[in-house]
């Protein structure tokens, strides 16, 4: 695509967030998300790549299940994808008190345990609900955050949308193809960092280990890290559990015994995807699936988005 086609695709997709940002403040809720929910599901209707993709991971995932129960798990995917996508600009406008009386936190228990160890806390998370308004919940208890994340690909709108994610002033947000330093350092000065791994990683980044009883590329910043720094590590997500409410749950994930001859990286990292399964399976439709999570995956014979 051409520079001049790209700034103007830029420059629309940000008019019409802004436009959406301020028909947002003139709706009530329930018109609102009805509307988000009901474009979700328009997205789902379409039947494109992301949704067979999606349709391929719920049936690899869940290969006892009836399709009709997997398609509806998937379109109610869409539909909470969307209402978040509307709660996500909602949320510009709200205050710290705003933030945090919409959202409730299970296992903070575990936090003050991982940060008393003083080398610092990481967060394994997941594409798992508004994990957007996890992060400013959480910031808003004062406790500095280090988030390492892919910055969009629209720069108009990634510069709005990281202004919202930071505002409460605790969270700084870093691009993951230059994170390792920053990251050390924040581990050194006892600090909590998040970090997205439910997605696939090129092969050549990740390593092989189950999901779901299936073999996928995943990465082993964490389980790294955590050996090398004894960092505590947390499974974080976050739920909604009401139409104005959300739940962000907290679970140390523990380093498993290994036996001789086996990869501490790799039994780690086995141990953060159980994690993440665990809370897939707790809240599967409010799961992202549409990705190709489980592409060349060894335990596979052939490609499943190629259908």
């Amino acid at each position: 695509m051409s520079k001049r086609r790209t700034a103007f695709r830029n420059r629309t997709e940000y008019l019409a967030y802004r436009l959406l940002s301020v028909v947002v403040r003139w709706f009530p809720l329930r018109p609102l998300q009805a509307v988000g929910a009901l474009g979700g599901r328009a997205l789902f209707a379409l039947r494109g790549k992301h949704v067979r993709w999606a349709l391929a991971n719920l049936r690899l995932a869940f290969p006892d299940m009836e399709e009709a129960e997997r398609r509806r798990i998937c379109a109610a995917s869409y539909a909470a994808f969307g209402r978040n996508a509307i709660d996500f600009v909602r949320a510009e406008s709200w205050s710290a008190d705003q933030v945090r009386a919409r959202v409730t936190f299970e296992g903070m228990e575990h936090i003050a345990h991982g940060l008393d160890r003083g080398q610092g806390v990481l967060f394994v998370s997941a594409h798992i609900g508004n994990f957007e308004l996890a992060i400013r919940a959480f910031a808003t208890r004062g406790d500095p955050i280090l988030v390492v994340g892919r910055p969009m690909r629209n720069e108009l709108l990634y510069q709005r949308i990281e202004r919202s994610r930071t505002r409460d002033g605790q969270v700084q947000l870093i691009d993951r193809k230059r994170a390792a330093m920053p990251v050390l350092r924040a581990i050194k000065r006892n600090y909590l960092i998040a970090v997205l791994m439910d997605q696939y990683v090129r092969r050549s980044q990740g390593v092989f280990v189950p999901l779901f009883g299936l073999r996928c590329s995943t990465s082993p910043v964490v389980a790294s890290l955590a050996l090398r720094t004894g960092a505590a590590v947390i499974c974080a997500t976050i739920a909604r559990d009401g139409p104005d409410h959300h739940v962000v749950h907290f679970s140390p994930i523990e380093m498993p015994e290994v036996k001789e001859g086996e990869n501490e990286v790799e039994a780690f990292t086995a141990a953060c995807n159980s994690a993440i399964e665990e809370r897939i399976r707790a809240h599967p439709d409010q799961w992202m699936w549409g990705h190709r999570r489980f592409r060349y995956s060894p335990d596979l014979d052939s490609d499943p988005y190629s259908l």
